[in-house]
């Protein structure tokens, strides 16, 4: 960033602090307006189906899948200038990563707005300024300035460990971490919503070509990304043994990349491993008999169902020291059972296929440490919070 950028950015920050705000606008948005499937798209379909008097705008892209969102909330072009105006007069602004879910080139027009950020997974690897790779004084300061001038007023937390982290990583006072659930998992507490998420990952499964009925069972990998872009494991990878087994038992197993891999997915096989990058998470996550994932925070959200967790971390070493870092060894934090190798993998996957409640106990250790605060009435809570600020 040249320094000419550099203070129209600063002055933008400074002189939105003077905008006229409108308490009853809240604007959502998510993914750089490329998703609509997380935090703040059940947040923002509460808000607009209880509080009919509030007008509540949704910032994506003009491509984006928006068939999960309420249609009472106004969608406005993120790419638009027009949009600048929404930005400028919104009472209350909420995002799950940042002021880049509403503009490519963020500038921050939200300096005089309540700015929630409900964040998109409890931390196992690093976050924010503790993932910094600069190691100068200069470097140093650039990034906490940077941090300043677009960190939002509020966070979500769901325990006292992540409120360490959010309050370390960003600089925000303990006051203004919002401690409760995160609201995609909302759905995970209702069972007809259950049933009818696993009722449209069966159908996009079947438009996939898979072989499924009522009886077959789910498993979903879900991995994180690696800052160093070296690749990440596929199911494809595997051997004829593991898809005789997933035939025999009647499995299918359901590959969906982190949203900055995407374009990495490799094709589906055998019809037994398929991939679908655009499904719903949370709903996939509700779908499925069994999780395995590495890094990523979906096994936290994963917990509230107490289904099998596997921790598939073949480049822990890499990965805990050479790419994002993390906060916590595995011994601290692994939900259940943990394969350095495809063959501990698959050991794995049988062993919890056999008897999902064997790592029941350690799951509910985890739960209270890392999801202390999850509960099924998250987004009345935090709306409540946000009520009580204005």
């Amino acid at each position: 960033m040249n320094s000419n950028h550099f203070i129209k950015k600063a002055c933008i920050a400074i002189l939105s602090n003077f905008d006229k705000r409108n308490k009853k606008i809240w604007l959502f948005g998510e993914w750089f307006g490329k998703r609509c499937g997380d935090n703040s798209l059940y947040l923002a379909n509460y808000v607009a189906q209880k509080h009919p008097d509030i007008h509540v705008f949704f910032a994506a892209n003009k491509d984006t899948d928006l068939s999960l969102l309420d249609k009472r909330i106004k969608v406005i072009d993120r790419t638009s200038r027009k949009s600048i105006a929404v930005y400028r007069r919104a009472g209350v602004v909420v995002m799950n990563q940042g002021i880049q879910d509403f503009m490519d080139d963020p500038y921050n027009y939200f300096s005089g707005a309540v700015t929630v950020n409900l964040w998109h997974g409890v931390p196992w690897k690093k976050i924010f300024l503790d993932s910094s790779k600069n190691t100068s004084f200069l470097g140093k300061m650039i990034d906490r300035i940077a941090m300043v001038m677009t960190r939002s007023k509020y966070y979500l937390s769901l325990s006292e460990d992540f409120t360490r982290i959010i309050r370390n990583s960003t600089g925000v006072k303990d006051k203004n971490i919002i401690k409760s659930g995160y609201p995609r998992n909302s759905i995970f507490y209702d069972d007809e919503v259950i049933k009818t998420a696993k009722g449209r990952i069966i159908d996009a499964l079947k438009k996939n070509g898979a072989d499924i009925n009522d009886k077959t069972r789910l498993i979903t990998y879900m991995p994180t990304f690696r800052d160093s872009g070296a690749p990440t494991f596929s199911f494809n990878e595997m051997d004829e043994s593991f898809f005789e087994y997933l035939r025999t038992e009647n499995i299918v197993l359901v590959e969906k990349n982190h949203f900055a891999d995407i374009n990495k997915m490799k094709d589906s096989i055998r019809n037994r491993v398929i991939n679908l990058p655009d499904c719903n998470a949370p709903e996939l996550l509700a779908a499925s008999d069994m999780l395995i994932t590495d890094y990523s925070s979906c096994f936290f959200d994963y917990l509230v169902l107490d289904r099998p967790i596997i921790h598939f971390i073949y480049d822990y070493e890499d990965y805990s020291t050479k790419d994002r870092g993390v906060y916590y060894s595995k011994d601290e934090v692994v939900c259940g059972d943990t394969a350095m190798d495809t063959r501990e993998l698959f050991d794995s996957i049988k062993r919890n296929i056999s008897d999902p409640n064997i790592n029941q106990d350690l799951r509910n250790k985890r739960r209270e440490v890392y999801i202390t605060y999850e509960n099924e009435d998250s987004c009345k809570q935090i709306y409540d919070f946000i009520r009580g600020v204005l």
